[in-house]
C-alpha cells in the first residue's frame, strides 16, 4: 500500500454514529447519511456510505490535499446532491465568517 493512501474502516457496530437527523426546509426529518469507510487517495478521497453508495471529491490541482476537507466535501456532496451545490454552501459559510463580528480581547 503507498505511503499516500489511508483507509479508516468505521465500526459495524455502530460505535461511530452520527446517530443525526436535519430537518427540511418543508420540515420532514431527513435522515443523515453515515459513512462506513474513507480512502484517502490523493488527490481523491473516497467515502462509502451505510447505503451503499459511495462519494468522490477530488481536489484541485492548485489546493494543497487535505484529509479533513475531501471528507467535508465529500459529505456535503452526499447530503446536498453535486459538488457544485457542495460548493456553494461552502461559499456560504465563507462568507459568514469574513461577515462575522468578533469582539476584541480586553488587555
Amino acid at each position: 500500500m503507498s505511503e499516500n493512501l489511508g483507509v479508516l474502516e468505521y465500526p459495524k457496530t455502530g460505535e461511530i454514529t452520527f446517530n443525526g437527523y436535519f430537518v427540511s426546509s418543508d420540515g420532514t426529518d431527513i435522515q443523515l447519511p453515515e459513512p462506513k469507510r474513507v480512502v484517502f487517495a490523493p488527490p481523491l478521497t473516497i467515502v462509502y456510505w451505510d447505503n451503499g453508495e459511495k462519494t468522490i471529491v477530488s481536489c484541485a490541482e492548485e489546493d494543497s490535499f487535505s484529509e479533513s476537507t475531501g471528507v467535508i466535501m465529500a459529505y456535503l456532496t452526499k447530503v446536498f446532491g453535486s459538488c457544485t451545490r457542495a460548493s456553494e454552501v461552502l461559499g456560504v459559510a465563507s462568507r459568514m465568517i469574513a461577515m462575522a463580528e468578533r469582539p476584541q480581547k480586553k488587555e
